[in-house]
């Protein structure tokens, strides 16, 4: 895989986890920093780690960007956990409650899962306009 299609992937879902922090209530201000960082950071780690399952044609592709979506999330948030947990004191059970809290989130918040859902569909839409093989002189 080039490292231009993982970066890709890693910026998109970054900006999918921004978009869901927001959505569950972080607001732009210093207070909030210590949340909405390790969002973006898990998150762009986490898109970085699935950047194979986004942008493949047909039904296929579909539904292998299903699951690289979830499991996007579920790394990205686990890391978010880990990091505001280290962050508030010296415990790792971030990593388990990360994945509860924004899994709960999706699940049962509308505007939620829209910011989730619409911004992971922008990832695999923009991951499909990405040429397949570099074009190369003749």
């Amino acid at each position: 895989m080039p490292t231009s299609h993982r970066a890709l992937a890693a910026g998109l879902c970054a900006v999918s986890g921004l978009a869901v922090i927001f959505a569950m209530g972080a607001q732009l201000r210093i207070s909030d920093l210590n949340i909405i960082l390790p969002a973006a950071c898990g998150a762009l780690i986490g898109g970085a780690i699935c950047a194979d399952l986004f942008g493949l044609p047909g039904r296929f592709g579909l539904a292998l960007t299903a699951i690289g979506a979830v499991l996007a999330t579920l790394i990205g948030s686990a890391l978010a956990g880990a990091a505001y947990g280290i962050w508030e004191g010296p415990t790792l059970i971030g990593i388990i409650y990360g994945p509860a809290t924004v899994g709960h989130a999706i699940l049962t918040t509308p505007a939620v899962l829209l910011a989730w859902a619409a911004t992971m569909a922008g990832a695999h839409l923009a991951m499909r306009t990405r040429p397949i093989r570099p074009l190369m002189p003749s």
